[in-house]
């Protein structure tokens, strides 16, 4: 009973500082736009390892870009130094012809304290810190940043014991912890983008609870997206890629974690230890976390000594690598329940077949492998294996060739639909060539895999040879909802003609 009591607080909690995202001290969230966004240079979020391309389709990237265009524009920002602020009263007389943009010098629910669009960039000092505060604030539209390889210890933000601030739409990176919270309660933290800081993207620290986290983007913070060290928040909606590890509950007791994407990072996509209990994890999406090692998952959360039993509790999730059978109804649910590494034992019992996430698509880059020398001579057969996952887009394919190591690409055939192609070599020159191997999507993405080494054509020999290369291709089917997943990878070349390689 106590444990339905705590969770039916955290999720009022939820519809009581949500809206505040939007109204009182909410104001500053983006606009909302429309309809999807043109697969573009600019539509196009590329990771900086160039491992996987993200087309966030619709409102989520266009607010990205919009920050990380201005961040690159000095002018679109206030230059200014550190702020520390250490009370309430600290925080009036700061705030006196600076802050107070309603000219009232209140600071509560209806005129909170507004500091906007400032560029403060330190390799050594927090960027902003509060401390001992109750009054009403909005940080919004700030670009902070340390230093990019300095390993020190500053936050951008840092918030101990403090309630009332809404932090939102900032840009935060190449500090220690982007976000920090201690002792800090009823805060909200929404539509940021806090990357490459070299320990956590979000931490919260004992006694920092009832707080919401919602739409932020994480991504490539070296330990954690997000290090939750507290009780009862809410973590949605946020989009949490290649970080060392997506969400780490080291000790939380009845958090919420639902509606999130996690993808790519290198550890687990969510991770609870011994004093992670009674949280309930729901309707996220797992796509290649912990590829590495296995589960993307774990749960070690331990309720009772030495007989353990499950107190996290986690359903209705997708897992990317989990989607069949769904042979028994009811229909969009795996047969089996998805299994997660840990002590306990823990389950999630109901694996949803499709994604949540209908704005996200994903498409993987190439991975080549390396060939030796090769005599080719007539008609060269280009064959490739396509794999369909979860999804059902329509892929179609372009051959090239190069005769200049691939400064220049002439195009073979495009539109092919089949996973092989009849190549004749007879009019080319004999010489050192390339192949490259173009797959796109209906759903608007493209990537490519060039042979990993040259071949010869040497038509003074005639004879038929083959070049087999090998692509996976994971395209999706279209699901209600508010997300949408594509995953489409081209993989391997072999000019082996008798072997065809598949890689995962």
């Amino acid at each position: 009973m106590d444990r339905m009591i705590k969770r039916s607080v955290g999720w009022i909690l939820v519809f009581l500082l949500i809206p505040m995202i939007f109204l009182g001290i909410g104001a500053g969230s983006p606009e909302k736009v429309g309809g999807k966004v043109p697969n573009t240079t600019e539509g196009v979020w590329s990771t900086p390892f160039g491992g996987i391309k993200y087309d966030y389709g619709s409102a989520v990237i266009q607010t990205m870009e919009r920050a990380l265009m201005k961040s690159k524009l000095t002018s679109s920002y206030t230059v200014h130094d550190n702020i520390t602020i250490i009370s309430d009263d600290d925080f009036h007389a700061q705030a006196e012809g600076c802050w107070d943009v309603q000219g009232l010098h209140s600071g509560n629910v209806t005129h909170p304290y507004i500091i906007e669009g400032l560029n403060i960039t330190d390799p050594l000092n927090h960027q902003i810190q509060i401390q001992n505060t109750t009054v009403f604030f909005q940080i919004r539209n700030c670009f902070l940043k340390g230093e990019k390889n300095v390993d020190s210890l500053q936050q951008g933000i840092s918030l101990i014991n403090v309630t009332n601030a809404n932090i939102s739409s900032n840009v935060i990176s190449y500090n220690l912890d982007g976000i920090s919270l201690s002792y800090s309660v009823e805060n909200v933290i929404s539509n940021n983008i806090i990357s490459n800081n070299s320990h956590v993207g979000v931490r919260m620290t004992p006694d920092s609870n009832f707080n919401v986290i919602i739409n932020n983007t994480v991504v490539n913070n070296r330990w954690y997206g997000i290090y939750l060290y507290s009780h009862n928040n809410t973590l949605s909606r946020n989009y949490i890629y290649m970080n060392g590890a997506g969400i780490e509950v080291p000790s939380g007791l009845d958090n919420v974690i639902t509606e999130n994407m996690f993808c790519e990072n290198s550890g687990y996509g969510i991770a609870f230890s011994l004093s992670g209990r009674f949280n309930t994890v729901t309707r996220n999406d797992f796509v290649r976390n912990n590829e590495r090692y296995g589960p993307q998952a774990y749960d070690n959360g331990i309720y009772s000594v030495p007989n353990p039993i499950v107190c996290n509790l986690i359903e209705y999730n997708f897992w990317d690598e989990w989607t069949s059978p769904d042979d028994i109804a009811p229909s969009g649910i795996v047969d089996q329940a998805y299994i997660i590494i840990g002590s306990v034992a823990n389950t999630d019992p109901y694996p949803v077949t499709i994604p949540y996430n209908s704005d996200l698509h994903t498409l993987s880059q190439p991975l080549i492998v390396p060939l030796g020398d090769e005599n080719l001579s007539g008609t060269i057969t280009i064959s490739w294996i396509a794999y369909d996952s979860f999804r059902s887009h329509t892929v179609e394919y372009s051959i090239f060739y190069s005769g200049d190591s691939g400064t220049s690409w002439i195009l073979i055939d495009s539109g092919v639909t089949d996973t092989n192609y009849q190549w004749d070599t007879t009019t080319l020159t004999n010489g050192e060539y390339l192949v490259k191997v173009v797959a796109s999507c209906s759903g608007g993405l493209i990537t490519e895999s060039v042979i990993g080494e040259k071949f010869t054509i040497n038509n003074d020999v005639k004879e038929t040879s083959t070049v087999t290369t090998t692509s996976i291709t994971s395209t999706d089917k279209s699901t209600p909802g508010f997300t949408f997943l594509c995953l489409v990878t081209l993989i391997t070349f072999s000019l082996i003609p008798s072997k065809v390689k598949q890689k995962k």
